[in-house]
């Protein structure tokens, strides 16, 4: 069993730790920023069912409607926002590290494709999160 694990990160163990650890961390902070995707999504769910529980379905004189309907937009429009800028602070945190492996794996002479994908499987298995495919 032991010997099938070792055989697995068989790539991983030809990188030396200096330059391993700062790859875990970066996908550590990749995976501490990821969280928060989920947060704003709950946050937009929970909106919509106030919404939905509170005003839809009950009559309102017609500025006191257009007022309710406009402070939903306002923020709808600042969950948008805020999960489209942490998107793209996700996906240029992605970018960095892969970049990062790639030139890693051509340090150490490794295929790159095979040791992205090994250190994929790790980080996955030991720390968690959504992995960088």
């Amino acid at each position: 069993m032991e010997k099938s694990k070792d055989a697995n990160l068989e790539l991983l163990s030809q990188v030396p730790e200096n330059e391993m650890k700062p790859l875990i961390e970066g996908y550590l902070a990749y995976v501490g920023k990821y969280k928060y995707l989920r947060y704003i999504m709950l946050g937009m769910g929970a909106v919509i069912i106030g919404y939905n529980v509170f005003v839809a379905g009950k009559t309102f004189p017609i500025g006191q409607l257009n007022t309710i309907k406009e402070v939903m937009a306002g923020i709808m429009c600042l969950f948008v926002i805020g999960l489209l800028v942490l998107a793209v602070v996700l996906f240029r945190r992605v970018k960095s590290l892969k970049r990062d492996l790639n030139s890693s794996a051509n340090k150490n002479h490794i295929d790159e494709k095979r040791f992205r994908k090994e250190f994929d499987k790790f980080v996955k298995s030991t720390i968690g999160g959504p992995g960088l495919r």
